[in-house]
């Protein structure tokens, strides 16, 4: 066959063309019952080429002044087409080559077909099950597109802190994770397509009075989304307040982000499974008669930590690498900073799941029972003599008056009787009155002193900063409501975390003071 007419084509389009003469005849397919003897098919293929051709070449004779109208003029467009064209005379051309050979291949002896051997050309089969083709879906496929969280509330009068802040308490992680340039929300019954990003306060603003004259019909739900949270720098600490929920830092969970292998998966749980059951077996339910119903690990140092499946499998996987296993996994492994001395009797300690922070904290002992015995009696006031000790003798008859409009004040029974009021004689004077009882402790029930707050603070060494802000709350000594007073007021008024938990102690001072009677002493002296 004579190529130098095909110059048009290149020498890759040729050596394409002749590797598989029918690549380029998608709509003619071989079938699979084709037999490469049979040469019926090709002759159809031909025939019905060039019956194509010939309606199309009738037509442009008839039509040609209307096809005129639609001719494409444009020369890229000519050349391809040219080019295309040619490729498909070429490989017409080829095929009756392919055809010429295999038939002087039937007439030639048997010995001599080695030498005209033509090359074999690979054989397209039709098929029509196109699912068999697919490839199996990946571990991106498998990952969810979106992970739901929440829902949540929040108020058309909520600022905009106050509305991140509820955002990552749904997440949950800190604030400062959120990733606020990517945020958008999607009214619930708006219509589709109509995504709106959040945008920052200027933003938030928008928001508010979209839905702020909404009613129920309208809708007055939405849909945020946002790519993942940032993870936290680990140096990041929480002050201790005695709070499990408040110490511990939120964490948003990135394994469901995550789709492991499968093989991988398998191999792990075959490593582990020994390891795991021996972790058990040696840590059982129970184990720790402070936290009964669950598995407990305790160091040297007396801290505690719950073992979960979720710690069992870190410290397995923290062995496993320790004692250089063959596998080591993949996820684990690049956690592990360190896992020198990991066994069976120490964990991975320097790892985040057992961190400071997530240590289990004893239950608080129940405050023993305080009984309260009867109240002294009053030590009797010997008699002075009245020609030395007249001042002396005026100042006891003041303290005890004194004493009974304590008595008056607490609604209690005075066993003293009232100072007789006789004129002072210069000779001394037997004490007749009955002996006499201090005041009893005000217990619950009782009204508590009236004590100032300006003596409160001077008596306690209060702060004046905290002074003021005792002021801005109209905290009154020995009010109990303070210790159930929500973080948003104290922290408006101006405490912090640290000089609230003073206060607190303070408060609880005062009123084991007030209990002990040391207030209607301290009373009587400032009096």
């Amino acid at each position: 066959m004579d190529i130098s007419e095909y110059h048009d084509l290149s020498q890759d389009d040729i050596d394409e063309i002749d590797a598989d003469p029918l690549a380029n005849d998608d709509e003619f397919l071989l079938p699979e019952e084709f037999d490469e003897n049979d040469e019926e098919d090709l002759k159809k293929l031909d025939g019905t080429v060039g019956l194509t051709q010939q309606l199309i070449n009738e037509v442009a004779a008839e039509k040609g002044h209307l096809l005129m109208k639609w001719k494409c003029k444009d020369p890229k467009v000519l050349k391809a087409d040219e080019k295309k064209r040619k490729a498909q005379e070429y490989q017409h051309d080829r095929r009756a080559q392919i055809k010429a050979q295999k038939a002087a291949l039937k007439a030639t002896p048997s010995q001599d077909r080695d030498k005209l051997d033509p090359a074999p050309t690979p054989k397209r089969l039709k098929t029509t099950d196109r699912s068999s083709s697919k490839p199996p879906p990946t571990d991106k496929q498998l990952t969810p597109d979106f992970l739901q969280r929440g829902p949540f509330e929040f108020k058309t009068t909520d600022t905009y802190d106050h509305f991140l802040n509820l955002l990552a308490q749904a997440l949950p992680c800190i604030p400062s994770q959120l990733p606020l340039p990517t945020i958008i929300y999607r009214p619930q019954k708006g219509p589709a397509g109509c995504d709106l990003p959040l945008g920052g306060p200027i933003g938030y603003g928008a928001l508010i009075k979209e839905f702020k004259h909404h009613n129920k019909k309208q809708g007055l739900t939405m849909i945020l989304m946002m790519d993942p949270p940032s993870k936290a720098p680990e140096e990041l600490v929480f002050w201790e307040t005695g709070d499990i929920e408040t110490d511990q830092a939120p964490s948003f969970d990135y394994s469901a982000l995550e789709v492991p292998d499968t093989v991988t998966s398998m191999l792990f749980d075959a490593k582990n499974a020994p390891i795991l059951a021996r972790l058990h077996e040696t840590y059982p339910v129970s184990n720790n008669p402070l936290y009964p119903d669950m598995a407990v690990y305790t160091s040297t140092d007396r801290l505690s930590w719950e073992l979960n499946d979720m710690r069992f499998t870190v410290w397995a996987s923290h062995i496993v690498s320790h004692i250089n296993f063959l596998y080591q996994p993949i996820l684990i492994a690049k956690r592990a900073q360190n896992t020198c001395g990991v066994d069976y009797e120490k964990p991975p300690l320097n790892t985040i799941t057992f961190d400071f922070t997530k240590r289990l904290r004893p239950p608080k002992p129940a405050p023993p029972l305080q009984l309260y015995s009867r109240p002294l009696p009053l030590p009797l006031l010997e008699p002075k003599d009245s020609t030395t000790m007249t001042h002396e003798r005026l100042m006891d008859l003041m303290l005890l008056n004194v004493i009974q409009q304590q008595q008056q004040h607490f609604s209690m029974p005075v066993n003293v009787p009232p100072a007789p009021l006789t004129s002072i004689s210069k000779a001394p004077t037997a004490n007749t009155s009955a002996p006499s009882s201090v005041p009893s402790l005000p217990g619950k029930g009782i009204k508590p002193v009236c004590v100032a707050l300006s003596t409160f603070c001077k008596y306690y060494r209060v702060l004046d900063k905290n002074k003021e802000c005792f002021e801005t709350l109209e905290y009154v000594p020995g009010n109990c409501a303070i210790e159930k007073l929500p973080r948003d007021e104290w922290s408006v008024a101006g405490f912090t975390t640290l000089s609230w938990s003073d206060v607190i102690s303070t408060h609880c001072q005062f009123l084991n003071n007030v209990k002990s009677g040391v207030w209607v002493k301290g009373t009587m002296e400032l009096l």
